[in-house]
């Protein structure tokens, strides 16, 4: 396997770009993948005051905010042929 580095935009700048997802607050959040990783990682970006945090996603489930807003989400995959990361926002009501 050959690494790769490419210059691609932040999360923050991708967002621009991604209509939100609404989700009720403190709801799950399931990801499912056909072919399932072996390690994933939630990484949430600050927006509107809000703190950035990381953490593993054990089961591939994960606890929204309770909070209303706006959260920009960074989710990366490491699977044994390489890694993926997908960037979506999820606006809590």
């Amino acid at each position: 396997m050959v690494d790769a580095i490419a210059d691609s935009p932040t999360p923050l700048k991708i967002s621009n770009d991604v209509k939100p997802a609404v989700a009720p607050a403190s709801s799950l959040l399931k990801v499912e993948f056909s072919y399932k990783p072996e390690k994933l990682q939630l990484i949430a970006w600050p927006s509107e005051k809000k703190q950035a945090y990381s953490e593993p996603m054990e089961g591939f489930e994960a606890v929204l905010p309770a909070e209303k807003g706006r959260y920009i989400y960074a989710l990366s995959g490491v699977w044994k042929e390489g890694r993926g990361d997908y960037v979506f926002i999820i606006e809590i009501k």
